[in-house]
């Protein structure tokens, strides 16, 4: 079994994850700062508002992702580059709000060197999620690391997941589909199922690419210990900065409300024991009891036909539960039972 695993302090509490916690909503900003500060502490604002308690950036460099022959990358990154001073400048910004922040970097040593300036939590998306030279670079920090595994064919992944079993108690990883957007037939949940399966000792997460939040919702069932979820500002389904995939699978911040109360209701609802007592007051008016569907004399045996059942059931009464059917056809009636009467234990013998 999965053990939990600490990820830092939001707002002074332990923020972990573990199998017998509710899961932990990670915000997704994704490329959505379009690297701006200004942009990015907006995000932290929102954040802190609806009550998360995690925000991730992606910081990157494009040079640092894409080789200098891919032009079309080149530029297409270039738009959505958060350098690393920005970001910091932004995590700084959550941290003194009470968020934890941290980022998915692309690049194996830009990981290292944010967390030598203090990022406490290491993100690998699924475009490395066959990095393993990235992955044990990570590892090598002590941090908590959380890989994505979108892309892999579950040869591969089952792969990654044995190779790394020694680590489970600094490592989650997620399922994701890496699709924009994916569509909830496309999910495959039961892949989180799988991991569980034969690999229970890691905390396993999902990382969402759905529209809407029913998806993510559903994952709840598969015991996941992290969720994944897309978050924009409200004018980026209007008018965004740059035309982006993560808006199209983003959800606004009364969406993201919305998400993690419906997360409180669903994980309540899976794991909350039964209480009897709630019911209780419903079972008078109606569970049944046994009445005569007609008359019965005295010393006749009571066939079956003789009874039916009806609401209400008041045991204090005496009235007998349908229930106990058996219980009282085939006796002899002891007196005169009149069409209508519920039966009580003194109607036989």
């Amino acid at each position: 079994m999965a053990n939990n695993i600490y990820l830092g302090k939001s707002n002074n509490e332990d923020v972990v994850v573990g199998p017998f916690i509710k899961p932990l909503v990670i915000a997704e900003v994704g490329v959505l700062a379009f690297g701006d500060v200004d942009r990015g502490m907006a995000f932290v604002d929102v954040a802190v508002e609806i009550g998360l308690s995690v925000i991730k950036f992606q910081s990157f460099t494009a040079e640092n992702v894409v080789g200098s022959e891919d032009k079309y990358w080149l530029e297409r990154l270039k738009q959505r580059e958060l350098t690393m001073e920005k970001f910091l400048q932004i995590k700084k910004y959550a941290q003194s709000k009470g968020l934890i922040c941290f980022a998915t970097t692309h690049n194996e040593y830009d990981i290292l060197e944010l967390v030598k300036r203090g990022m406490s939590i290491i993100k690998i998306g699924s475009g490395d999620s066959n990095n393993t030279r990235m992955i044990d670079m990570a590892l090598t920090t002590g941090n908590p690391v959380i890989v994505s595994l979108g892309l892999l064919k579950r040869e591969d992944r089952f792969r990654i997941l044995e190779k790394y079993r020694n680590f489970s108690n600094q490592i989650i990883f997620l399922h994701c589909v890496t699709l924009y957007p994916v569509e909830p037939k496309q999910a495959a949940l039961h892949v989180i199922d799988e991991m569980r399966e034969f690999f229970p000792e890691y905390n396993i997460g999902y990382s969402d690419h759905t529209i809407g939040t029913a998806v993510p919702l559903a994952s709840i069932s598969k015991g996941v210990s992290v969720i994944e979820k897309h978050i924009c500002l409200d004018q980026d389904k209007v008018s965004p900065p740059f035309e982006s995939m993560d808006i199209t699978v983003a959800i606004t911040p009364k969406e993201m409300k919305k998400f993690l109360n419906d997360i409180d209701d669903v994980y309540d609802a899976l794991t909350v024991k039964e209480d009897e007592s709630v019911f209780k007051k419903n079972t008078s008016w109606a569970q049944k009891s046994i009445i005569a569907r007609r008359d019965i004399e005295e010393g006749a045996i009571i066939k079956p036909d003789d009874l039916e059942s009806r609401r209400p059931y008041h045991p204090e009464k005496g009235h007998i539960s349908i229930a106990d059917f058996d219980g009282v056809s085939g006796k002899i009636a002891s007196e005169l039972i009149s069409k209508g009467t519920f039966i009580t234990k003194k109607h036989f013998k």
